[in-house]
């Protein structure tokens, strides 16, 4: 019986992730970073769907002129 290989995604982690975060582990062999880098970046990755969350609020709050 074939094994599936682990999914990169799930590894250490019971926290659903985002789809920054899954587009940045696919291509993080191509990225080639170090480990410290890469725990920065998926750092980011992570926190972009708050930051684009905040930036539509604001969008959806401000009045318009004229």
């Amino acid at each position: 019986m074939r094994k599936n290989p682990p999914n990169p995604t799930k590894i250490n982690s019971a926290v659903p992730k985002g789809a920054f975060h899954r587009l940045f582990i696919k291509q993080q062999t191509k990225v080639n970073a170090k480990p410290g880098t890469a725990r920065l970046l998926k750092t980011f990755a992570e926190e972009d769907y708050r930051r684009i969350a905040k930036l539509i609020a604001h969008w959806l709050n401000e009045q318009p002129h004229g």
